[in-house]
């Protein structure tokens, strides 16, 4: 579809908006604005989290560029920054770790948005390279501060669910979550993006039925068990 380019404040308005690189992509709508212009994104692995920041930044790219994009609908202000932390890896070259690939990457975010600059940021799981703690401590200043930023969106992906209610006293920020179903013996996924904050931890599980926990523990692995689906 071609995108509605609109004045004033920024927002994004996705409706229908699929992965132009899966053949049988689900849709996905997202609406963000001055009221609410962070989304925080929770779910297991492998539900879609992922592909669905992959999925907007490359629809905000080509929107940018004056050509359609893969949605039904797609409403957007131009951004002045647009920022992507989706595929960091370290330099062994240049002798940068991975956790400082990640924070050399917030810094420019912040950078643009001191300069007063109409920024948009897509982050997926930030801080994975550190101390558990230490994420959590970085994951809150940054998160915290795309929340109270004037002049931005952002859509940020993270495991770290704690961080999730105090987002919400913001007041700024909307929470979804892609969800596994769980009922089956092979865990399956919808891929449809919901309302709220994921409160599933399957990664035991998923090793479980790689048949990882079996073989370090000595047990045989059931014939066909060769992965999660």
């Amino acid at each position: 579809v071609i995108p509605e380019v609109l004045d004033g404040p920024a927002p994004v308005e996705a409706e229908g908006l699929f992965n132009l690189f899966i053949p049988h992509p689900v849709p996905a709508s997202i609406h963000l604005g001055q009221q609410h212009h962070m989304l925080f994104l929770t779910g297991p692995n492998m539900a879609g989290k992922s592909t669905f920041l992959r999925s907007l930044g490359v629809a905000l790219y080509l929107a940018h560029l004056g050509m359609g994009v893969p949605a039904s609908r797609f409403r957007f202000t131009p951004c002045q920054s647009l920022f992507a932390a989706l595929n960091i890896s370290d330099d062994i070259h240049g002798g940068v770790s991975f956790f400082r690939t990640e924070a050399m990457r917030m810094k420019a975010v912040a950078e643009a948005m001191s300069a007063g600059r109409r920024v948009v940021a897509l982050v997926d799981e930030p801080f994975k390279g550190t101390h558990i703690k230490d994420a959590m401590d970085a994951s809150w200043l940054v998160l915290e501060a795309f929340a109270r930023s004037t002049h931005g969106l952002f859509a940020v992906s993270s495991h770290l669910i704690e961080l999730g209610d105090a987002l919400l006293a913001t007041e700024r920020v909307t929470c979804c979550r892609f969800e596994a179903v769980e009922s089956k013996e092979e865990l399956e996924f919808d891929f449809m993006l919901r309302g709220g904050i994921s409160s599933q931890r399957l990664g035991m599980r998923v090793l479980e039925q790689e048949g990882l926990v079996a073989l370090l523990q000595g047990r045989s692995v059931k014939p066909g068990q060769t992965g999660t689906r």
